[in-house]
């Protein structure tokens, strides 16, 4: 059985990233809560660079 590779808009990218940067939630915890799979790795590294993350979903819009 394999998964259907998933595609992500740039907002909801931003509102995952908001919810550890600014609410203080775990990643972990996120990612279960939004089926990501914890190997969702953009959100580790969102987590640790909050401001270019903020960035890169500006310059997509």
């Amino acid at each position: 059985m394999t998964r259907k590779h998933r595609h992500f808009t740039a907002d909801y990218k931003h509102r995952i990233a908001r919810m550890v940067v600014d609410d203080g939630l775990k990643v972990a915890d996120v990612c279960r809560d939004q089926n990501l799979g914890e190997t969702a790795h953009a959100a580790g590294s969102i987590s640790s660079r909050p401001n270019a993350a903020a960035g890169r979903a500006k310059a997509s819009r």
